[in-house]
């Protein structure tokens, strides 16, 4: 049950759903070519912040 919640949260929005299932859209092809800046927010929140954190911190300890 906790699983399902978790991947609801990250992977669902429901106007994104009837979309991407009425133009036949894979999960993947609609994250990555399809979705918008505030599509799949959580998401990206989760990939983005890390990411630029290591880059941040790698150029602070560079500079």
């Amino acid at each position: 049950m906790m699983l399902g919640g978790l991947y609801s949260l990250l992977f669902v929005e429901e106007y994104r759903e009837s979309r991407r299932k009425r133009l036949g859209r894979s999960k993947f092809e609609d994250i990555f070519y399809y979705s918008g800046v505030y599509d799949y927010r959580l998401l990206r929140y989760l990939i983005n912040f890390p990411i630029g954190f290591l880059i941040s911190s790698a150029l602070y300890t560079f500079a």
